[in-house]
């Protein structure tokens, strides 16, 4: 228990928790404390040499990479990739993958499009669950349009460059309400680079984008976007008391509950011309067994 909280007190007082965002192509040697905010300066520096983000069929974020580089002096030292729950260490400091996100279109490099105004319309597929048709439709901000097969109305509310579904960054969207027939309206988030987004939704119709001012039509893909990843930087240098407080307990642990503490006491009394020995055993647990250790030896000393 002292190493244990000596450990965290060694922790508290010469350790750190931080927290850095660096883009693609990037490096740092300055990250942010996390508690109080403040800039902590690093003995080196963290490059992003590139950023991986792996997706389910239906959109979500399954898997994200990134490919970090040590430098020192300028020089790289060490690369590794890492991604959640495999963090790269380096002089006892800890870089765990936390986050990502899209850079907004004044920070990358290219030009970037201009944002569409209200004005600007939208081809968009709906597709019907129960008869597996596909219908296209040309939609306006503010104008709303009636799904075939009865589907319900469509109304396309407005485009969000930079849009987040929950709690994740998904780049630029259209926004809309989706009404089923007899139904209470429904908001829609359409994000221009996935295709299949809406498919977790769920219903009774599917709605993709698959052409915009950014994407002229169905054969044109949307740039490539920029991301920057999002990094937890920790340092803790009482984390080998800890350790060594843990092993420490598991073993006190083990020998109080599976050893037991036995004593053999030997009495030699001189009577006379013979001797008496009593031989007596003591022990906290396990009673039966140390009666068999005390017969053994009374029964080699009665042979010998």
């Amino acid at each position: 228990m002292i190493c244990l909280i000596l450990g965290g007190l060694v922790g508290s007082f010469f350790g750190f928790e931080a927290f850095v965002t660096i883009p693609e192509g990037e490096a740092t040697d300055v990250v942010r404390i996390r508690n109080t905010g403040a800039l902590h300066r690093l003995d080196f520096q963290i490059r992003c040499d590139d950023f991986n983000l792996t997706l389910y069929k239906n959109g979500a974020p399954k898997e994200y990479r990134s490919t970090l580089t040590i430098l020192e002096g300028g020089k790289p030292v060490l690369q590794k990739d890492i991604i959640v729950n495999d963090p790269l260490r380096y002089r006892g400091i800890n870089i765990f993958q936390s986050s990502y996100g899209q850079l907004p279109p004044e920070q990358v490099s290219r030009p970037a499009a201009p944002a569409p105004g209200p004005a600007d319309s939208y081809t968009l597929s709906f597709t019907s669950k129960s008869s597996g048709m596909s219908y296209t439709r040309s939609v306006k901000v503010g104008m709303p349009v009636d799904i075939p097969e009865g589907l319900g109305q469509f109304l396309l509310v407005g485009y969000e460059a930079n849009a987040v579904f929950r709690g994740m960054a998904v780049g630029a969207a259209l926004k809309g309400l989706l009404t089923p027939p007899g139904g209470q309206a429904v908001e829609v988030l359409l994000p221009l680079k996935f295709a299949n987004f809406d498919k977790m939704r769920g219903g009774a119709v599917v709605i993709s984008v698959i052409g915009s001012p950014e994407m002229p039509g169905p054969a044109a893909k949307p740039a490539e976007p920029r991301y920057y990843t999002g990094l937890q930087v920790t340092r803790d240098p009482g984390v080998g008391l800890v350790y060594f407080g843990f092993v420490m307990m598991i073993a006190g642990c083990f020998v109080t509950f599976y050893l037991s503490h036995q004593q053999v006491c030997i009495v030699l009394e001189r009577r006379q011309k013979t001797s008496r020995v009593i031989l007596a055993g003591v022990t906290n647990r396990n009673k039966l067994a140390m009666q068999n250790v005390i017969e053994k030896i009374f029964g080699t000393m009665t042979k010998a």
